[in-house]
């Protein structure tokens, strides 16, 4: 044995919020490209005249799917909110194409632009809701804690 002291290891860089910000980019980026993926697969599965209610219907679940995701996740899980949330949720949803095929609809009189726009903004908030108030009971029966007063929504 050596009577020389050993330098001691040094300690673990933390991450940085820089690092940290770079690798949730990071898994944004990819969630958001499988995301799109993922809705232009299933846009063109349908016939080109259902593909506004395929848009519909994305859009729909995908309130429903980010809400339950972001209540549940509160607190926590940074990384899976950065994947799932505004990665892959933020690019299989899509307001752009849902603007557009309103307008479209709208513009050559076919009224049902309107009810396209009315069912994506009161069933999307109507699902959000829905999503909110599940992901609440799913992290409060993973956390088996006392129900906390529920949180008022702006």
């Amino acid at each position: 044995m050596s009577s020389e002291p050993q330098a001691a290891e040094p300690p673990a860089t933390p991450r940085t919020p820089a690092s940290r910000l770079l690798g949730n980019a990071a898994l944004v980026f990819v969630g958001g490209a499988l995301g799109a993926l993922a809705r232009a697969a299933l846009v063109a599965a349908v016939p080109f005249e259902a593909a506004s209610w395929m848009t519909l219907a994305i859009n729909l679940s995908g309130a429903f799917v980010f809400a339950w995701l972001v209540t549940f996740t509160l607190g926590q899980h940074d990384r899976v909110r950065a994947l799932f949330g505004a990665g892959f949720l933020g690019g299989f949803t899509t307001y752009s194409a849902l603007a557009f095929d309103v307008a479209a609809r709208v513009v050559v009189g076919d009224l049902s632009g309107i009810l396209l726009a009315v069912i994506s903004v009161v069933g999307g908030v109507a699902l959000a809701l829905l999503g909110w108030r599940l992901g609440r009971m799913t992290q409060l029966r993973a956390s088996k804690s006392p129900p906390a007063p529920p949180a008022v929504i702006p």
